[in-house]
């Protein structure tokens, strides 16, 4: 997992503190969330993570097509989870 990566899980699991209710043993699971080099884009930066009120995470940052440099071409990149799914949530 590269820093970014480990950022992302960081950012989403500190976020999302009061809306695990239940959390599984051995701890929660993790997950990259985005990968450079996948999803067609060299590198995915500044990335950030907010919970909605319905309790899902919304993960986005942006994904840089050709090079890590401000200089390419740069799209806004979109991730979604529920968080209370299956964790014994009202």
């Amino acid at each position: 997992m590269d820093r970014l990566g480990a950022l992302a899980l960081f950012l989403a699991f500190s976020a999302a503190g009061s809306a695990w209710c239940a959390e599984p043993a051995g701890g929660p699971a993790l997950t990259d969330v985005y990968v450079s080099g996948t999803e067609g884009y060299h590198t995915f930066r500044i990335p950030s993570v907010v919970v909605t009120a319905k309790g899902t995470l919304l993960a986005f940052c942006e994904g840089r097509k050709f090079w890590a440099t401000d200089q390419s071409p740069t799209d806004l990149v979109l991730s979604g989870a529920s968080t209370a799914a299956g964790r014994g949530c009202p």
